[in-house]
Order: structure tokens, then C-alpha cells, then sequence
């Protein structure tokens, strides 16, 4: 063995050695609730009714308007995203492919089992609620 490869086998064990094993945590398994839902949504076929955004916001116990009020597209002037108020945004965004061809996407919150971004807010702008919920209180966010 020469010197190079007895310095090679000296740092690969030493380093071997000096390192942890690896820590098998628990695997962080939240409550899954039987009242809570999914939604599939095939965006392909966006029409842009609103539809989703009057049945996120009653489902979510957020439903201020009625029905009637999200048949007004005036709202797509403005590209819009989810608020406290609002879990589900419709926007539509002008396609290059000629006049009538715009395309309507739909932004979310996700209501994730385990919200990467509750954990993640240092200011606590984001909570989960007992019923699923994804939070966002604006006032908390420093941006």
C-alpha cells in the first residue's frame, strides 16, 4: 500500500466513524379527519363560471355572496390570488394563440394534512384550523 491510498483508507474510515448513524424519526403523522374532502378538478376544461370559488367559500364557511355575485368576470381584469377570505381564485390569463382561446387557472390553498408553509412562517401569518383549514392572516405577514 502506498502513501496515497493509506491516506485514502485512513480519511474514508476516519470519516466513517466520525459521522452519525442515521436517525430514523418517527414518521410525523397528523390526524386525518373523516369530514374532511378532496377536490379533482380537470382545468382543461375551465370555463371560468366561478363555480369552484362560490363552493370553496360555503364550504369553508366563507360564503358572504351569493351565487349570482361570482357571474361577474369584471374580476378577471386583475390577476387575483387566495386571501383570508378567499381559499379559491379563478384567473384568466390572454393565451398568444388568438382572440378566444384564454386560458383560466384556478389557485388554491391546498389545505395540506401537514402545511409546509404553517411551519415555515416565522411570524405565524399561517394556521391550521381543527377543521382542515389552512389560514393566512395578512396582518401577521412581514411579506
Amino acid at each position: 500500500m502506498d502513501r496515497r491510498d493509506f491516506f485514502k483508507t485512513v480519511v474514508v474510515t476516519g470519516t466513517m466513524l466520525a459521522t452519525p448513524q442515521i436517525a430514523h424519526a418517527g414518521v410525523h403523522q397528523k390526524e386525518i379527519k373523516e369530514s374532511w374532502m378532496g377536490c379533482l378538478v380537470d382545468l382543461t376544461l375551465c370555463n371560468g363560471c366561478r363555480k369552484c370559488e362560490w363552493a370553496c367559500a360555503k364550504a369553508n364557511d366563507r360564503n358572504f355572496n351569493s351565487l349570482e355575485t361570482y357571474e361577474d368576470k369584471t374580476v378577471f381584469k386583475e390577476f387575483r390570488r387566495p386571501t383570508n377570505h378567499e381559499y379559491t381564485v379563478v384567473n384568466r390569463i390572454k393565451n398568444a394563440g388568438g382572440p378566444g382561446t384564454d386560458i383560466f387557472a384556478k389557485s388554491q390553498c391546498m389545505q395540506c394534512n401537514d402545511p409546509a408553509c404553517v411551519s415555515a412562517c416565522i411570524v405565524g401569518a399561517f394556521s391550521k384550523e381543527d377543521n382542515g383549514t389552512v389560514l393566512y392572516d395578512p396582518w401577521k405577514c412581514m411579506g
